[in-house]
């Protein structure tokens, strides 16, 4: 058995700066999964097998926020540090059972650092520029093997461009190579995405009639998520479209 537990501090530093600290333990028993599988796994396309000799693990954190507020900016810049003993995490042996690839679970003493920042400023009127960027590295302790299926430096960049009940959001999302990885792991290439949203509000008395339209990948790159169980076998989607129509009662 184990406790969770977790105490927080949020100071205000003036003209809209805040400094937000967190320090969490947490406990986690592994799952029936993770102990006991040994069968074909449909989401994953690879073959599960479990080790019921895991230990449970016990992680202690700390996150630390620099937040900003104004009228023309908005911001936070997020740090954070996990320790993790006995981390439990599946990774691809290199056996093969029924065609598929096998994936036994391991686990071992690990440390996550890093970090995510997001900045929005207002351009002008109600024109918004938002940048986010994020990255963790994720390590044994033991060896400094990096762990697997940790995603790159990522980042968004997105614009809201409102004009009446219109508004345009075109966004670009990019991520670098991943070639720190785990035994067995393949690297994976960056990318970056071109999407685009654009929706018109109609205001009734009790409704707001919304009708969107949502497009993804529009250069229609070819690129593979380092998160994905299954980028080795198939990239992210192509170009794709989304219409929506709703309606909201206030």
């Amino acid at each position: 058995m184990g406790a969770s537990a977790s105490i927080g501090l949020h100071a205000e530093l003036g003209a809209g700066n805040a400094l937000v600290a967190n320090v969490t333990r947490s406990y986690r028993a592994p799952a029936i999964e993770e102990l006991y599988n040994f069968g074909a796994h449909v989401g994953t396309l690879s073959f599960d097998v479990g080790n019921p000799d895991l230990d449970p693990e016990s992680t202690v954190g700390l996150d630390l926020s620099l937040r900003h507020r104004s009228d023309r900016v908005r911001a936070d810049l997020n740090f954070f540090v996990y320790n993790i003993d006995n981390f439990i995490f599946g990774n691809r042996s290199g056996a093969v059972i029924d065609n598929l690839p096998v994936f036994n679970y391991l686990q071992g003493d690990s440390r996550f650092t890093g970090f995510d920042a997001r900045g929005s400023t207002r351009l002008a009127g109600r024109t918004w520029l938002t940048l986010g960027l994020g990255y963790v590295d994720a390590r044994l302790t033991t060896t400094n093997d990096a762990l697997p299926r940790i995603p790159p430096l990522r980042g968004t960049v997105n614009l809201d461009i409102p004009y009446g009940g219109f508004t345009l959001s075109p966004q670009v999302e990019f991520a670098g190579r991943q070639a720190d990885v785990f035994r067995g792991e393949t690297e994976t290439e960056g990318y970056s995405v071109v999407n685009l949203r654009a929706s018109y509000v109609w205001p009734r008395q009790y409704t707001a009639h919304i009708l969107s339209f949502t497009g993804y990948n529009l250069t229609n790159a070819l690129y593979r998520n380092h998160t994905s169980f299954i980028k080795d076998l198939a990239p992210e989607m192509g170009r794709g479209v989304r219409l929506n129509y709703s309606v909201r009662f206030h």
